[in-house]
């Protein structure tokens, strides 16, 4: 069975995370991915903490090699005469081009969309940016943290009487990516269906703004702002877990679940009441009861009566997670010495078209000959120039 993304042929010119786990989600359904990186240097991202024994003594980054496995390595200085001109060659072989620089980085180099897309007038290029590409704080610098707190994405995290909270590293880059990679099969098929190629500019901001629309509605509709709290944060015995009261599950069924009789027998602690001016007081009541059993023993109780409950894992309970194990959610990595790592697989899961990957991680410019000499047809005597000018 042929991955079903084979023949889709990718330039990664990203750096860091947001572009290249954009070009990942392609790889991983089998589109031929070119990633280019600095001479000598590489992307940024091969010196991420934690670094791995690749089984050779080499050091590699676990987050590089989640993010760049199965990829062709390839390294371009494009500021040099040569490396620009190989650069606009492997733009005439893409169908897509992606790339996270800060706004106006390529156009400084001659690399600007509307010269992309006279060299390749069908090329979908896709630019990640912190705000995009377009208004005014199109220029700004920012970080997973400034991007989150620019969104008020963690305006809505934490305890309403402490700091906001930001969400784990990086995910606002995932977050980015995934959309970005989204949008660029969109503009693919109109460019195969057109013959027209164009911009896809995706803004990180937004990508966080447009996932969580419930509070932003609650806001433009009714004029509310989301209160920070964690009401349904129950400390168990052994550590935290999520209990909800879902409209499905009768009021006495939650409160027997809980061993919280009290919800029953007090008319002021059901609802709607227990939802509105006395979700305070019946937090209480849960927690209170809450702390007699761990975790897995209030996460059964939930399980049995139908209560929607979720333990806080933490991440060694999660790489042991029997239900990812049973889907069969971790694969593993192969390191340019030989080494093997465990990773995340794809967040999806297809029954036809997809097959395993090798998930091989490059070293830095491995393919420099396969994708110069072989693809782009320059000879060993062009190489050797290309290497000796400091172009590849």
């Amino acid at each position: 069975m042929n991955d079903l993304l084979e023949g889709l042929r990718i330039l990664d010119l990203g750096r860091y995370t947001a572009g290249p786990y954009c070009a990942k989600l392609f790889v991983d359904a089998g589109a031929d991915v070119i990633h280019v990186e600095r001479p000598g240097a590489g992307d940024p991202a091969r010196a991420l903490p934690p670094l791995l024994d690749d089984g050779s003594g080499e050091a590699v980054s676990a987050v590089y090699a989640f993010l760049n496995a199965d990829k062709r390595s390839v390294t371009l200085d494009f500021t040099t005469p040569t490396g620009a001109e190989w650069l606009r060659e492997l733009v005439r072989w893409a169908d897509i081009v992606v790339e996270n620089f800060a706004p106006g980085t390529l156009e400084r180099h001659g690399f600007g969309v509307d010269e992309m897309l006279g060299v390749n007038p069908t090329v979908v290029w896709v630019s990640i940016t912190n705000f995009g590409g377009s208004g005014p704080s199109r220029d700004l610098r920012g970080t997973s943290l400034t991007l989150q707190a620019a969104a008020a994405l963690m305006d809505g995290n934490g305890d309403e009487d402490r700091e906001p909270l930001r969400y784990p590293r990086h995910l606002s880059e995932y977050w980015a990516g995934s959309n970005a990679a989204h949008a660029a099969l969109i503009a693919r098929r109109h460019a195969r269906l057109s013959g027209e190629g164009q911009h896809v500019d995706v803004s990180i901001q937004e990508s966080l703004v447009a996932s969580y629309f419930m509070h932003f509605a609650d806001y433009q509709y009714q004029g509310a702002l989301q209160a920070r709290g964690w009401l349904d944060l129950k400390p168990a015995s052994d550590g935290p877990i999520i209990v909800n009261w879902h409209t499905a599950v009768p009021w006495d069924v939650f409160a027997i679940a809980l061993e919280a009789e009290e919800l029953i027998l007090d008319p002021e602690l059901q609802p709607p009441l227990s939802m509105t001016a006395n979700a305070g007081r019946v937090a209480d009541v849960i927690s209170r009861s809450m702390r007699a059993r761990t975790r897995r023993e209030w996460f059964a109780r939930a399980k049995e009566h139908r209560v929607p409950a979720g333990m806080v894992q933490t991440l060694d309970e999660v790489a042991a997670c029997e239900h990812l194990e049973a889907r069969a959610h971790f694969g593993s990595l192969r390191l340019p010495g030989g080494a093997e790592g465990r990773v995340p697989g794809p967040p999806y899961a297809l029954n036809e078209g997809a097959t395993e990957r090798t998930q091989a991680v490059p070293g830095l410019g491995e393919h420099n000959v396969v994708v110069f000499g072989e693809l782009l047809g320059h000879s060993d005597g062009e190489l050797q120039a290309a290497a000796a000018a400091g172009a590849i």
